[in-house]
C-alpha cells in the first residue's frame, strides 16, 4: 500500500516556528523532509527519462545486432536504470511515509494541547498587537516629520510658491479611480487593523486549528 499523502493539503510546511518545543521538532522535521521528498521526486523523474532513453538505445542495439547476425547484447544500461529507479522509488516512499507519520504526530499533539496552546496564543496575540500598534504610532510620527522636512526643502528652494506639505502617496496601492493611495490613508487603515478591538490571533493559531480540523474531517 502506498503512503498516505492526504497530509499534503494541511500544508504543515507553511506553519511558522511554534513557541512550544513539543511541536517544534516534528514541524522542523516535516519541513526538512518535505524538501527531501521534492528532491526525491525530481530525481525519480530524471531517472525515468533516463530509463526511457536506455530502453530506446537497447532496442536499437538489438536491432543492429540481429541485422548483423550477432547475438542479442546484454541489457546492461536498462538493468542499471531499473535498479536506480527501484532505489529512488524506495527512498521516496520511505520519506512520504515519514511525512505521513509526522502529520499524525502533529495532529495528536495539537489535539492534546489545544486548550493550553490556544490560551498561549490569545495572550501572545494581544502582546503582538500592542507591539504593532506602538510601532505604527512611531511610523506615523516619522512620516509626519518626513512630510514637514520635505516641505521645508521645497519652501526654502522657492518660498514664493508658498508652504506645501505633501502627504505622499503609495504608488503600489491603486484605488478604483486609478489614483495611488495617499500615505495617511494607508496609515489610518493600518491603525484600524491593529486597533484594540477585536484582538486578532496570530496566523499560527488558525493554521494549527485548520490542520487539526481537516485531519479529523478526513
Amino acid at each position: 500500500m502506498p503512503p498516505d499523502t492526504a497530509h499534503r493539503r494541511w500544508r504543515l510546511e507553511a506553519v511558522p516556528e511554534p513557541p512550544w518545543p513539543a511541536l517544534a521538532e516534528p514541524l522542523e522535521a516535516y519541513r526538512r523532509m518535505t524538501g527531501e521528498a521534492a528532491a526525491a521526486r525530481a530525481r525519480l523523474d530524471q531517472l525515468e527519462r533516463g530509463r526511457r532513453a536506455a530502453v530506446d538505445a537497447d532496442r536499437r542495439a538489438i536491432g543492429a545486432a540481429r541485422r548483423a547476425g550477432e547475438p542479442v547484447p546484454p541489457a546492461t544500461a536498462v538493468e542499471e536504470a531499473d535498479r536506480a529507479l527501484a532505489e529512488a522509488r524506495r527512498e521516496l516512499e520511505g520519506v512520504e511515509q515519514g511525512l505521513a507519520d509526522l502529520a499524525v504526530e502533529v495532529r495528536r499533539l495539537v489535539g492534546e494541547h489545544r486548550a493550553e496552546w490556544a490560551a498561549d496564543m490569545v495572550e501572545a496575540a494581544e502582546i503582538a498587537r500592542r507591539s504593532a500598534e506602538e510601532a505604527l504610532a512611531a511610523l506615523v510620527g516619522a512620516h509626519t516629520r518626513w512630510r514637514d522636512v520635505s516641505a521645508w526643502v521645497g519652501w526654502v528652494a522657492s518660498p514664493e510658491h508658498g508652504w506645501r506639505a505633501h502627504p505622499g502617496v503609495v504608488e503600489a496601492l491603486v484605488q478604483r479611480s486609478g489614483e495611488p493611495t495617499d500615505a495617511p490613508s494607508v496609515l489610518a487603515a493600518l491603525a484600524e487593523f491593529y486597533g484594540p478591538a477585536p484582538a486578532r490571533p496570530p496566523a499560527a493559531l488558525p493554521r494549527l486549528q485548520e490542520v487539526t480540523t481537516e485531519g479529523e474531517a478526513a
